[in-house]
């Protein structure tokens, strides 16, 4: 600690200084009470003062006062050395803010003692004074915390960590619909929409076990702590709502997990503008292929119910009936990449023109493989000419190798094509058509759609009657 000796007594001084100076304190000297108050002024850092009672120019006494009403700090620890011992000496410095008394002659024992007395003093009101703003900018950024958090318009939640809600901004409680406090005490499973919303979105079970597992796995990993997706909530009335969610994990100073803080931000209107911008873009890319075809749109109309009639009797989720209604007109994209010459030829094709056909499932494949949200519809391209017997094409793949949606496609496909009429033949019957397919049960088709169609074959001639162009 540095520490400033007013004294006039050059004998005093050099004690003062060799004492102070072994005990591991730094010295600064003034002689006069004008010197010491300069001192005090422009070493902000000093913290104790070894003050004479008597100096040259002025009292002991006021200066100390001086010294303690400085408005640099008002912490100041300061010894009086007097030789008047009397109590009317010790009343007025005390009067005048002195902490501690010495007699002259200076035992240097006792000044040794009570320099260590003053210099915890010191370092005990440094440490309650920073303790105390430490406690007010917390109380000050508390206050802005809890002001922000309350005022944010987006839904804010925090938890321990087991998941219970702690916290709650009114955005959150707003957004979801459940009343003032409701939610506090109540795990965030509460806004969970559920496996069934989920498997209508296309996520299988084992893909939302995953989903979650994921999720707690990262907000829980210390070096990772932040997780950012997507998942389905539900309000209160039972709306579903797609939230990009933002999950911070919250540790103590030591590391310690004290729980998660979430921000909940409602995307379903953005998302859903999307999606529709994106599917009328994926029409705009079939309605191009169908220029090149002698089809019209009403078979691929007439694909796109088929396909759907048929994943709705056999029970398959919400998301794959509305993608498979949605991408069944993908099925022959990969014609573009077939010559006029072959592709509008009002005959039977030879067999070299026939090879030539049969590439347009890796055409499409290829068109559509590197997007993401075609995958779906890649799959139909590639596979909706292959055979449950393995005797397909373009890779032969057999069973349930082949993709669902390829199997589905492929007898909506046979039959949409036999009901027809094209250059080279006429419209089949319906009931041609039904024997066709109940005869290639197990070879060409998967004998658990042959089973579906049969049950609902009128509904497709239905269709086929309605969509004939």
């Amino acid at each position: 600690m540095r520490i400033l000796v007013v004294e006039d007594e050059i004998n005093y001084i050099t004690i003062y200084r060799r004492l102070l100076e072994q005990i591991g304190h730094q010295v600064i000297v003034a002689t006069c009470g004008s010197d010491a108050l300069d001192v005090v002024e422009n070493h902000p850092e000093i913290s104790l003062v070894l003050l004479d009672l008597h100096l040259p120019d002025f009292d002991g006494i006021d200066l100390c006062r001086l010294i303690k009403s400085s408005s640099r700090d008002k912490t100041m620890y300061v010894i009086l050395v007097t030789g008047d011992n009397s109590s009317e000496v010790h009343s007025e410095g005390l009067d005048a803010g002195a902490d501690d008394f010495l007699t002259k002659p200076v035992d240097l024992g006792i000044l040794a003692s009570r320099i260590k007395v003053g210099v915890r003093s010191v370092e005990m009101t440094q440490e309650l004074r920073d303790q105390r703003k430490r406690a007010e900018t917390l109380f000050r950024e508390n206050e802005l915390f809890t002001q922000g958090f309350n005022e944010s318009k987006q839904p804010h939640v925090f938890t321990d960590q087991n998941g219970i809600i702690t916290h709650v901004n009114r955005a959150a409680e707003e957004f979801y619909g459940y009343p003032r406090g409701h939610l506090i005490g109540i795990k965030t499973s509460v806004f969970n929409a559920g496996r069934t919303v989920y498997g209508e979105k296309g996520m299988a079970d084992t893909e939302y076990d995953d989903h979650f597992r994921g999720l707690w796995d990262t907000i829980l990993d210390a070096n990772a702590g932040h997780w950012d997706g997507y998942v389905y909530n539900r309000t209160v009335s039972g709306q579903v709502k797609e939230i990009h969610l933002r999950i911070n994990s919250l540790r103590g100073s030591k590391g310690e997990l004290l729980g998660f803080g979430a921000i909940h931000l409602d995307v379903t209107d953005i998302l859903e503008r999307e999606r529709q911008i994106r599917y009328a873009c994926y029409q705009s890319i079939v309605d191009l292929a169908e220029v090149r075809d002698n089809e019209t749109g009403e078979h691929l109309h007439r694909m796109s119910e088929y396909s759907a009639l048929l994943a709705e009797r056999m029970g398959l989720s919400r998301r794959f009936i509305i993608d498979i209604r949605r991408f069944a007109p993908f099925h022959d994209i990969g014609k573009v990449g077939v010559p006029d010459s072959i592709l509008l030829a009002p005959r039977k094709l030879t067999p070299e023109e026939f090879e030539i056909i049969q590439t347009h499932p890796v055409i499409g494949f290829d068109i559509l493989k590197n997007a993401e949200t075609l995958q779906f519809a890649a799959d139909i391209a590639h596979t909706h000419h292959e055979k449950y017997n393995g005797k397909g094409y373009p890779q032969g793949t057999k069973g349930e190798d082949i993709p669902l949606c390829g199997r589905i496609i492929a007898l909506a496909d046979v039959y949409d094509a036999l009901r027809t009429k094209r250059p080279y033949k006429e419209p089949w019957e319906h009931a041609k058509v039904l024997e066709l397919i109940s005869a290639e049960r197990g070879e060409h088709f998967d004998p658990k759609i042959v089973d579906v169609f049969l049950q609902c074959h009128e509904e497709f001639k239905m269709i086929s009657e309605r969509y004939y162009a």
